[in-house]
């Protein structure tokens, strides 16, 4: 069967945990025969994905093309891109992807990520039995009115389009939407077409990216033993503060042990640093920002306790951390709080430890267990790993996607 996957951003070359998704289910795909092709319609993120990947070609067993070939090698273009020229690109987009792989007497999945340009190319379309329309939704999709990542009015209007434009012209015309939790199926089955069917697929991990059998070398500039976290540097998301104050609390009784923060630089990176300033630890943490893939799994697979300090919020509830999966793939004993659908899957003291979200307190005592307890820890840590070989494992989450796909095509 063929896959098309339109995508703004080559994932190849896209840090993060969400990227890291997406290449884990097409994997998975690629042993049920699946010819696989990304579009890529937001042209280049850096000079060096250019070079390597130039216009087109075959990556890890997955055929590419850059349907746009801008370059979005530095902020000043990334604003001028989202906030101008993307909209003037779009014909040519949708030129180019007919020019290339539009064959309507051909089966094929089109699974389409979220942005303006893609929902744009699918709606221009003239669909036949033979395409199926496929999205995969890991959140709420007004998620951006409820943090503080978009504080300014040309984000913000921007984000409101997109999820017009989805709800207004996409969303009922998919023959198959997957969604990462409960909540959101509990959320989107009064607004879908009738004959969109729907598959609850969790958060999947890649394990053969973290084996267990390798010695990997340690990341340059991290002095070990150290707690680690990755992710967005934002509080209403990942609750970074909460963990810097959690760490002064143990950091006199602990003064081996350092942290290491890895992400996004976001508006409260400022008072992080202050924080981290005013409690005089700044040779104890490492602020760093988001780091390629290769190094992520060399903080990780070196740590000594990995940490996600969500708050209960907005995007907590209808959402699923993608990094936990990472997490509970290293083996090492992991410190979560419990908050929206987590505790659907893992145990306290026994596969993680827990504690209350935006709470100090919480989080300091379940460092404290963790580091004190050693053989605890190490137990968790292994039976994190079973949770993540058994329910987040990608290629069982790929056999379920395409069994879907089959359903798809089947109605």
């Amino acid at each position: 069967m063929r896959l098309t996957v339109l995508t703004k951003q080559n994932p190849f070359s896209t840090p993060g945990a969400s990227s890291n998704r997406l290449l884990g289910l097409l994997n998975g795909l690629l042993n049920f025969d699946y010819k696989i092709t990304l579009l890529i319609t937001g042209g280049y993120y850096s000079l060096s994905e250019k070079t390597l990947f130039k216009k087109q070609g075959i990556h890890e067993g997955l055929n590419y093309v850059y349907l746009s070939e801008y370059e979005n090698t530095s902020l000043n273009k990334r604003r001028l891109y989202e906030y101008g020229l993307k909209h003037l690109t779009y014909l040519k987009i949708k030129k180019n992807y007919k020019k290339y792989f539009i064959d309507l007497n051909t089966e094929n999945i089109i699974w389409i990520k979220n942005d303006i340009i893609n929902f744009k190319v699918v709606n221009s379309l003239e669909k036949t039995s033979l395409q199926s329309f496929f999205m995969e939704i890991n959140e709420f999709p007004d998620i951006h009115l409820h943090n503080n990542s978009t504080r300014f009015f040309w984000q913000t209007s921007a984000a409101n389009k997109t999820n017009a434009y989805f709800e207004g012209h996409i969303l009922k015309k998919l023959d198959g939407l997957a969604l990462m939790t409960q909540t959101l199926c509990d959320y989107f089955k009064d607004k879908i077409g009738l004959h969109t069917e729907v598959i609850h697929l969790p958060m999947t991990v890649d394990l053969e990216r973290f084996d267990l059998n390798l010695s990997y070398p340690k990341f340059e500039n991290v002095k070990a033993p150290y707690i680690a976290f990755l992710g967005s540097m934002n509080d209403a998301k990942d609750g970074v503060n909460i963990l810097i104050e959690s760490f002064r609390e143990i950091a006199a009784k602990y003064p081996d042990i350092h942290l290491c923060l890895f992400g996004f630089w976001t508006y409260d990176t400022g008072k992080h640093l202050s924080l981290i300033k005013k409690a005089k630890l700044e040779k104890r943490i490492l602020y760093a920002k988001a780091i390629d893939a290769k190094d992520v799994i060399k903080v990780v697979m070196n740590a000594k306790l990995l940490v996600l300090p969500r708050p209960d919020s907005y995007q907590a509830k209808g959402g699923f951390p993608t990094k936990l999966g990472e997490y509970l793939a290293t083996c090492k004993p992991v410190v979560a709080t419990r908050v929206g659908e987590i505790p659907f899957y893992l145990k306290d003291n026994d596969s993680v430890f827990f504690c209350e979200p935006s709470s100090v307190s919480s989080l300091t005592t379940a460092l404290e267990l963790a580091l004190s307890n050693e053989e605890l820890a190490y137990q968790v840590g292994v039976n994190g790993r079973k949770v993540a070989e058994t329910i987040f494992n990608k290629d069982v989450q790929a056999k379920r996607l395409n069994s879907f796909f089959h359903e798809i095509k089947k109605n």
